[in-house]
């Protein structure tokens, strides 16, 4: 569930909630015969002639923020494609968006610890891709909390991990994007951070959701 990045986004969308304007593009011409037009290589490079960069792309299914690239030039994009094409059958491409990046831990309708991802350098701030843990806490801020577990809901899931933007511009209400809901996140921020009561929490959980009552 929610691995295919780009049905989680129409779901979200179809909830009322915030996300990222995304085109769907298959790197391959495989099953063409079994979509739409407009979904193709040659539809994406007329469009970022039409429109410009940058842009940001990643794989549909990708995890860990494996190939998730912003591209600034056509050059860039054509040294992407042909990276991960070999891997991906659909990709994702969307607008560079600014804001601090936050993951939310949702448990059982709880959002029981958030942190802001931090980039090393010029790379995504994925943990996985050397990412850093900041601003940790068990008691995540109530606006942010509010649309991670929002997300969540539209999901039906009980364990997940919330990616989002902050967008808020000084003075005005909160406002945030959802990036991604993850619904097997991992627990290297709890490692990183000796949150190790909070790992037993979610294990505990998983196996009684599991196993079912003693």
């Amino acid at each position: 569930l929610c691995r295919d990045k780009a049905y989680t986004t129409l779901l979200l969308d179809r909830a009322g909630l915030p996300t990222i304007p995304f085109q769907l593009y298959f790197t391959n011409d495989r099953r063409a015969a079994w979509r739409a037009p407009g979904r193709e290589i040659s539809d994406l490079m007329a469009r970022v002639r039409t429109d410009g960069f940058p842009v940001f792309a990643k794989p549909n299914l990708g995890s860990r923020g494996e190939y998730a690239e912003q591209i600034d030039s056509p050059e860039a994009l054509a040294d992407w494609l042909g990276r991960v094409g070999a891997e991906h059958e659909s990709i994702l491409i969307q607008p560079v968006i600014a804001g601090a990046e936050y993951r939310v831990f949702i448990l059982d309708g709880e959002a029981i610890f958030s942190y802001r991802k931090e980039a090393d350098g010029p790379g995504p701030a994925n943990l996985a891709r050397g990412g850093e843990v900041r601003e940790f806490t068990d008691q995540p801020p109530p606006a942010l909390a509010a649309m991670a577990l929002a997300a969540a809901r539209a999901m039906d899931l009980r364990l997940a991990g919330i990616d989002l933007f902050d967008t808020t511009r000084p003075g005005e209400e909160p406002s945030f994007r959802i990036i991604e809901v993850n619904a097997n996140p991992n627990f290297e921020s709890l490692e990183r951070v000796g949150r190790e009561d909070l790992i037993l929490r979610i294990w505990s959980a998983t196996f009684d959701a599991a196993l079912g009552p003693a």
